[in-house]
C-alpha cells in the first residue's frame, strides 16, 4: 500500500532514492546535493515553511515532493521524484496536489519547478496540475509556475 507521510521519515533511504533518481539524468546533478534547504528539512520532522513529502510502499520510500520556500515572499520551488517502477500509476500526480495545497494553506501565491523539456512524464503530470511552461534555460530545462488560488484544487 502506498502512503504519503509528511516529514524526515527513512531519511537515509530517502537521500539513496534522490541519488539514484540523479543518476538516471532527470535531475540537474549526477548525484545529490545537500543544500542548507535539505539540511533544514530533513532535521525537522515538521515545520511551517519546508515540506517534505515522502511517498513510501509499506515502510520502504520510493519516492518524494519537496516544496522549499525562495529568497521572495509567497514563492515556492517544487521538486518530485519517483522510482521508476513506480511511475505512470497516478502517484507523481498525487504528491504534486498535495503539495499545492499544503502550499495554499501555508501562505504560498506562486510555486516555480524546474525539468528536462524531454522529461514527457513529469510536464504531463505539472501541466494536469496546472502548472505553465514560462521559460528555458541552458538548452534542456523549462521553468514552470504555478499561481496559487487560481484553480479549484487549491482554494
Amino acid at each position: 500500500m502506498i502512503s504519503f507521510n509528511i516529514g524526515n521519515t527513512s531519511a537515509f533511504f530517502l537521500l539513496d532514492i534522490i541519488d539514484a533518481l540523479c543518476a538516471e539524468g532527470w535531475m540537474q546533478t549526477a548525484h545529490f546535493e545537500s543544500t542548507p534547504d535539505w539540511e533544514y528539512v530533513l532535521s525537522s520532522a515538521s515545520n511551517y515553511t519546508h515540506l517534505l513529502l515522502v511517498a513510501a510502499d509499506g515502510a520502504a520510500p520510493i519516492g518524494w515532493c519537496r516544496l522549499f520556500p525562495t529568497e521572495t515572499l509567497g514563492k515556492g520551488e517544487l521538486g518530485i521524484g519517483l522510482l521508476k517502477s513506480y511511475r505512470n500509476q497516478g502517484l507523481g500526480t498525487q504528491l504534486t496536489q498535495q503539495a499545492i495545497n499544503w502550499a495554499a494553506v501555508h501562505g504560498f501565491t506562486l510555486i516555480t519547478l524546474t525539468t528536462r523539456e524531454d522529461n514527457i512524464r513529469a510536464i504531463h503530470v505539472f501541466e494536469k496540475c496546472d502548472f505553465v511552461c514560462t521559460g528555458k534555460h541552458e538548452g534542456v530545462w523549462l521553468e514552470m509556475v504555478r499561481a496559487i488560488g487560481e484553480s479549484g484544487n487549491d482554494d
